[in-house]
């Protein structure tokens, strides 16, 4: 039977570290290994087993504390790795997102084979995460991408990624697709527009905001994962919730999900909430470039160039134009959802 190490280095809510549970869910394997931060509260859940592998880390920014925290992290991680490989079977090292190194380092020196599962793309890295893909170019047996946009931008960064076996593989969504007889296209219609976003300005939160200006006797709900400062007072049809909400219903509810990221700044490689919108039979506005193009398609939704609040404008006004143009892009979301779950579905693993 296979031996896998999973392996993620920030536990949080984010879409990486749900895709880390999901993978393992879809695995199905009954004994594993997981390394990751169990002193945070996230997606993936420690037991009081040896199987569960504590490895603190911390991000707090740019600058002297990251690095303390990443050589702080290295060495933790290099010793709970040297002794789960001198005492235990392991076959597979599956890492998650280009971080954790280490990992795949000595999983390699150790003659295990190495899974990178990509996430994200950096346009301009740093001298750090040129080291991170060096070490992912030596060690990757296989690489896991998230979309066909992200395969191709590392083929694009470096064509010696094109030797590493690969394959694509969607996030799957948490939610299972609605009904269509469930919504009430008349209260969806007039539903809050939402965005689901980290907190930063390159998702496009003050666009988010200025469209709420605009849009005076709309409901605007900004739904971030953590503080957000903003600089000016807020108008009253604009509410912002940080961490804890029921994102399914709130969507659900919602009659547009909006995704602002600003390129270049920001280019999404994937879209996990746009396609949860979509399970919900709410039609979305993507940026025209990166991952989320592989999730719509022009009956369910609209792209374009989000960082302009004019082309957004004129993609809300096309979806909201009236009722009846509305109940069609709000059926064919739930459509696309089921076409995209029927064509994506991550195997589960072979025990031989």
């Amino acid at each position: 039977m296979m031996k896998y190490l999973y392996v993620h280095i920030n536990n949080d809510f984010s879409g990486s570290t749900y895709a880390m549970k999901a993978i393992i869910d879809r695995h199905q394997l009954k004994d594993y290994f997981l390394m990751t931060d169990f002193n945070k509260d996230g997606f993936l859940k420690g037991q009081n087993s040896q199987a569960f592998l504590n490895v603190p880390y911390s991000f707090l920014g740019k600058g002297l504390k990251t690095i303390i925290q990443i050589i702080r992290y290295s060495l933790l991680s290099t010793f709970t790795l040297l002794k789960l490989f001198f005492n235990s079977k392991i076959d597979v090292v599956y890492v998650n997102t280009i971080l954790p190194w280490t990992s795949s380092l000595i999983g390699k020196l150790f003659g295990k084979k190495i899974i990178y599962h990509v996430h994200e793309f950096y346009v301009n890295p740093s001298i750090l995460v040129k080291f991170y893909l060096l070490i992912m170019k030596i060690t990757a047996d296989e690489i896991v991408y998230v979309s066909e946009y992200t395969k191709n931008s590392y083929y694009n960064y470096d064509c010696r990624f094109l030797k590493i076996c690969h394959s694509i593989q969607f996030t799957p969504v948490r939610f299972s697709n609605v009904n269509f007889d469930e919504i009430n296209i008349p209260n969806k219609f007039w539903g809050p527009i939402v965005m689901v976003s980290a907190a930063k300005k390159y998702k496009g939160v003050e666009i988010f905001l200025n469209l709420s200006k605009k849009y005076p006797d709309k409901s605007f709900k900004l739904y971030i994962n953590d503080k957000y400062n903003f600089n000016e007072a807020l108008p009253s049809n604009f509410e912002v919730f940080v961490k804890h909400y029921d994102i399914q219903r709130e969507l659900f509810k919602a009659s547009i999900c909006l995704s602002l990221s600003q390129q270049p700044d920001c280019v999404e490689t994937f879209g996990l909430t746009i396609w949860e919108a979509l399970t919900q039979g709410t039609p979305v506005i993507v940026p025209d470039i990166g991952g989320p193009l592989e999730i719509i398609d022009n009956k369910c939704g609209i792209s374009c160039d989000t960082r302009h609040i004019n082309t957004v404008s004129k993609a809300i006004e096309k979806i909201l134009c009236n009722e009846s143009a509305y109940l069609e892009y709000s059926k064919s979301s739930i459509l696309r959802s089921i076409h995209l779950e029927n064509k994506n579905i991550i195997p589960k693993v072979k025990n031989n």
